[in-house]
């Protein structure tokens, strides 16, 4: 399929989507506003109540989001709407400065929900967006976007901006933006793969029968490889204590995998531990957060931090202890018996998040493909590196 069209079906389909989530209330009652920051002990009361009343991924409750102010210190600036005085919406908006060629390319970028520190951000949001009450739906989302893209910064309290940058954005944000009539560029996108617990609970059948049958004979063969060491268990981390040394052994061996192939690993920067232990602090006691370690009898295989939210467990993180036979994959193990612990506690989905690595699509289906956008309004540079990126583009050819 040429890029082109690509593209299009992605729009086609993302503002089909937008469609169908109309909203029972009208989004047009709402006052929207840019408010300085109130403190994180206030903005922390406005999030926590719109919570409640909201459709919103883990990414956007207040275990991540004040946590992520906490450890940052940052003061963004606040995008919200009211009804008659009730908070219905909520937006986080951090300005900064972004470089790209060598500094040839200077944005001033405002980030949605990030610091727009890189050394930061490597968090890597996903299922980004604005936090609505869900009775107001996709029509306050796409009023809230239209806010952003349509007013002269100053006339609502922001400093100049030549981008708005959405990170980790969904399909329906995809469409959003280009309704918003500013320039849209998708700096890259990331697919998800999940397993459907609902949907193989309701099959009676179990998770390894709906494997391809390549998949189950290795997951199968390290099994045993493993078993051989003793009985295959999952240890959850009862006590914060207990998790925060469960999260130190699975950064140790996340750390040595990437670094002895050159990569720098997600836990490079000390703002990555600094960050989850917080969110581990606030969310575990609520059971929204879970760390286990994956062993076989006392040989460990691995530690896994998934996320959880309303029938949702997200895979955010994992290290493991990588044996020398090839054969006995303890990623493969690892996740099969904690996709089968959530079977039987009847979560709904387990998602693998982002990423192109081959496991996701082996253990899981494809789901939803979430997007990293640059909103772009009318500037020269901006303009320039666009053509010079479609120039490339078609010198590379329709693959590319």
């Amino acid at each position: 399929m040429a890029a082109g069209e690509g593209h299009r079906r992605v729009r086609e389909e993302s503002i089909s989507r937008v469609e169908v989530r109309t909203a029972p209330v009208d989004a047009g009652r709402a006052v929207l506003a840019i408010e300085p920051f109130p403190g994180i002990e206030v903005l922390g009361e406005w999030w926590g109540s719109l919570e409640t009343s909201a459709a919103a991924s883990f990414f956007l409750q207040w275990h991540w989001i004040g946590a992520m102010l906490a450890e940052s210190k940052i003061a963004p600036f606040v995008l919200t709407a009211r009804d008659g005085g009730r908070l219905i919406g909520l937006g986080l908006l951090k300005s900064a400065l972004r470089r790209r060629h060598g500094g040839l390319v200077r944005s001033r970028t405002l980030f949605l929900n990030e610091t727009g520190d890189p050394a930061c951000d490597n968090v890597f949001i996903e299922y980004n967006g604005f936090l609505v009450d869900r009775a107001y739906g996709a029509a306050l989302e796409q009023r809230m976007m239209a806010f952003l893209a349509g007013s002269d910064p100053a006339s609502i309290g922001l400093a100049e901006w030549d981008e708005l940058r959405l990170d980790g954005v969904s399909q329906v944000y995809h469409a959003l933006a280009v309704a918003s009539g500013l320039a849209v560029h998708i700096s890259a996108t990331g697919a998800t793969a999940r397993v459907d617990l609902q949907a193989i609970s309701d099959s009676g059948r179990s998770y390894l029968d709906g494997l391809s049958a390549n998949t189950r004979q290795q997951v199968r063969r390290a099994a045993r490889g493993f078993g051989e060491s003793g009985a295959l268990a999952i240890d959850v981390a009862g006590s914060v204590k207990e998790a925060h040394a469960f999260l130190d052994a699975l950064a140790a061996l996340h750390q040595s995998y990437w670094t002895k192939r050159g990569r720098p690993g997600a836990f490079a920067e000390p703002f990555m531990a600094r960050m989850h232990r917080r969110v581990i602090a606030t969310a575990l006691p609520r059971g929204e957060v879970e760390l286990l370690h994956v062993r076989a009898g006392a040989r460990t295989i691995g530690y896994l931090y998934n996320l959880i939210h309303d029938g949702w467990v997200g895979a955010y993180c994992s290290g493991f202890a990588y044996p020398d036979d090839p054969k006995l994959k303890p990623g493969y193990v690892a996740y099969m018996l904690c996709i089968e612990r959530h079977l039987a506690s009847g979560s709904r989905v387990f998602d693998f998040l982002a990423g192109d690595d081959r496991y996701k699509t082996s253990l899981g289906k494809s789901g939803e493909t979430l997007f990293h956008l640059d909103l772009q309004r009318p500037r020269l540079m901006l303009k320039l590196e666009a053509r010079l990126r479609n120039l490339r583009r078609r010198m590379r050819g329709p693959s590319a």
